[in-house]
């Protein structure tokens, strides 16, 4: 899972209010999931601790992710903006299957649900709203609450040279 920093989130909010997105939700629990892993009963502790061990030495590079529109009640982008997000997708599910999980394959178009429970016809385009990501979470969610498991930043292996 990937959350947005505070200033995003804030940006978020605001938008949620001016179309009348409202449902309750925290939106401090807003996120990006990067893959479902499937239901809490298949997650037992002793699991959640393998996979906590094998996201350990998972290495990635921080990457920049941009939303400009919002479709119905999720927030979305497009094209390049959000070509690193794949990136980061793809690298992750490999990492996982060479130590042993494999993972359904599904289409995978990032976005932040703004409100679950409300059918919405918003198609509104707006000021991007981006952020450089730079940690991965593991949540169990379910039950309309996130239970944190870990925490993992990503680190810049290699420094941005300048082009000249």
């Amino acid at each position: 899972m990937i959350k947005p920093p505070p200033s995003e989130l804030s940006e978020i909010t605001r938008h949620k209010q001016v179309l009348g997105i409202e449902d309750g939700y925290d939106p401090a629990r807003l996120h990006i999931t990067v893959d479902p892993l499937g239901s809490e009963k298949e997650w037992p502790d002793p699991r959640i601790d393998w996979l906590n061990a094998i996201l350990t030495r998972f290495l990635a590079d921080p990457f920049y992710i941009e939303f400009d529109r919002i479709e119905e009640n999720t927030l979305r982008g497009g094209g390049e903006a959000l070509r690193a997000m794949r990136a980061f997708r793809r690298s992750l599910i490999r990492h996982l299957a060479r130590s042993g999980l494999i993972l359904p394959t599904r289409p995978f178009n990032p976005h932040v649900t703004l409100a679950y429970g409300q059918d919405s016809d918003h198609r509104v385009t707006i000021d991007p709203i981006g952020w450089t990501v730079d940690e991965l979470l593991l949540i169990r969610s379910g039950d309309g609450r996130h239970v944190p498991f870990g925490r993992w930043s990503l680190i810049q292996r290699q420094p941005n040279l300048p082009l000249f």
